[in-house]
């Protein structure tokens, strides 16, 4: 499979999850989130990017404890 297929396979993989704006994404100033979450992780994109930028994924344990140490202490 050539790079280009691959890449066109994993845009087609991400665009099947269930993405949704965060809660927490402000309004129309440009400041929004998108995320996709799976048993494993927990996916993150910019929702300008409209599906076509970069995608982060943390595993799931590791998003857990960033939101546990956030909602701890405020700081990670």
């Amino acid at each position: 499979m050539s790079t280009s297929h691959q890449r066109e396979g994993t845009e087609a993989a991400m665009a099947s999850l269930g993405w949704y704006k965060s809660s927490h994404s402000s309004g129309d100033s440009g400041q929004c989130l998108e995320v996709a979450p799976t048993p494993g992780a927990l996916y993150v994109r910019d929702s300008k990017a409209c599906g076509r930028g970069p995608v982060l994924c943390f595993p799931v344990t590791a998003w857990t404890s960033f939101i546990n140490d956030v909602r701890n202490d405020g700081a990670v």
